[in-house]
């Protein structure tokens, strides 16, 4: 195991008070994106840090309602395919969870020493 990956928060300095449906769907994606990243660094044993995922798709869907039904819409399908995403993320976690439930007691101490370990340049 290796340093936690942290998913990117996203830049929100500068953004207007009013979302466009462009700023929304970029959004949408760049988590979609940290999602990946997530993902495959769990698959690799990583430790990730998911610190702000939840509030930053909490301001994605609070721009979202702001926009207009006709904008709004023209996000579903991005949307849709965030959600797969996730639920994707969770089911690699929780596989992880089982995988690592299922070792002996044994490894354990080697686990933790792994997950505390400076990473080597």
């Amino acid at each position: 195991m290796s340093e936690p990956t942290q998913a990117p928060q996203g830049d929100t300095a500068g953004q207007a008070a009013t979302p466009t449906p462009d700023a929304v769907h970029a959004g949408l994606r760049q988590v979609g994106e940290a999602v990946d990243i997530a993902i495959e660094a769990v698959n690799a044993g990583s430790l990730i840090d998911l610190a702000g995922l939840e509030e930053r798709v909490a301001s994605l869907c609070e721009d979202i309602k702001a926009l207009s039904a006709a904008d709004g819409r023209t996000l579903e399908a991005t949307l849709l395919d965030l959600v797969g995403r996730l639920d994707r993320l969770s089911e690699t976690l929780a596989r992880r969870r089982d995988d690592l439930l299922q070792r002996p007691a044994a490894t354990a101490p080697q686990d933790a020493t792994a997950a505390y370990r400076k990473p080597q340049p």
